[in-house]
């Protein structure tokens, strides 16, 4: 089934995005395909399918996940599916099952009430998982499910896990007792990573898991020559990897992986051409992928060869990137982003775009 589904999505990039050449980036679908503009894009695959997520700016910024069913993009469910303005979106499918989790704000004339939502696509509607927890201030949250088992981390709540009924705080405390941003996490066998900027303190890079129901920093020493934003944190073959902007290596990516109870550079540090924005990690079966946006606003997607990091294919789009993220699956390498653009009235709308990579061996 595997192989059938690699295959298949093969095609599906070799009939609908020109070309299929192999190093070369390809659109999957048409370019710029989403109904209006958004800010921020989550990308996924799933068994041969694509699925993103996304703020429809338009519609009040409100939720909406579409797939890409062979030929062209449609919505999941209904389009703006969220009741208020979402923000913070992300996305997960697992088991089949697409999950969505999100700020969701509802703005009143007193005060505006936020709660942090999930939310399953059941095969006919977007329904809650779980009750949605209320929050004081909008923030920075990452979301994962591991064989249908939902978390949820955010600074202020730490993390959750989904129990079937209800949320429930994974461990005994919180994973920091100072202020955090820039939060990410991954899940393997049921053990949640987080990494996040201790903003209380130095605002380096802090990584963490959880271990016998207690949050244990992985690694001695620092991580960061300075302050961080961007991370991102992944795992792959009982290798842990982090990434980040580290604002003391001149705003440059920095990659790092830990294995034998110790933290090492992936290649040199602050390896980018220059700073670096909305880096992202994805790996599978060995192979490690880092996209970022550099200070053109031009999409960079690298991968680790041979001891050093090079650029993963040719063709991408240049400039007026607002917004990018990649996702690896069955040896594909597929990149989101937002890229500026203006309707008929000039009116300010970056809408999203999908590429596929297909690399040769």
């Amino acid at each position: 089934m595997k192989k059938i589904s690699a295959v298949i999505i093969s095609i599906i990039i070799t009939l609908f995005t020109g070309c299929g050449k192999p190093d070369v980036w390809n659109y999957v679908g048409e370019p710029n395909f989403t109904p209006g503009g958004m800010d921020k894009i989550s990308l996924f695959a799933y068994d041969g399918t694509l699925y993103i997520a996304f703020d429809d700016v338009p519609a009040d910024d409100r939720a909406s996940v579409m797939k890409f069913n062979g030929s062209s993009w449609e919505h999941v469910g209904v389009r703006n599916f969220s009741d208020n303005l979402a923000s913070y979106i992300s996305l997960f499918v697992s088991k089949g099952i697409p999950y969505t989790a999100y700020i969701d704000t509802a703005l009143t004339e007193q005060r505006a009430y936020l709660t942090q939502k999930v939310m399953a696509f059941n095969g006919t509607e977007w329904a809650d998982v779980g009750m949605p927890e209320e929050i004081s201030t909008v923030e920075n949250t990452s979301f994962y499910v591991e064989d249908g088992t939902p978390y949820l981390l955010s600074r202020t709540m730490g993390v959750l896990k989904f129990n079937g009924s209800s949320w429930e705080t994974v461990g005994t405390e919180v994973f920091s007792s100072d202020n955090t941003d820039f939060v990410s996490m991954c899940v393997s066998d049921s053990v949640p990573y987080v990494i996040y900027s201790d903003t209380n303190k130095t605002k380096k890079a802090v990584v963490k898991k959880m271990e016998n129901g207690r949050w244990v920093k992985l690694g001695d020493g620092e991580l960061s020559k300075g302050e961080v934003c961007a991370t991102s944190i992944t795992i792959d073959k009982g290798i842990l990897y982090a990434a980040f902007v580290d604002k003391g290596d001149s705003g440059n990516a920095c990659v790092m992986k830990y294995e034998n109870n110790k933290w090492s550079h992936v290649g040199k540090p602050g390896f980018s051409k220059g700073q670096a924005y909305y880096t992202t990690l994805s790996a599978q079966d060995g192979a490690l992928y880092l996209s970022y946006t550099d200070t053109k606003l031009d999409p960079v997607v690298l991968k680790f060869s041979k001891g050093k990091w090079v650029n993963a294919g040719t063709g991408l789009p240049k400039g007026q990137l607002t917004f990018q993220t990649i996702f690896a699956d069955k040896g594909i390498i597929y990149t989101a982003f937002c890229k500026n653009s203006t309707d008929d009235q000039n009116n300010y709308q970056p809408k999203a775009s999908v590429m596929a990579l297909s690399p040769t061996k």
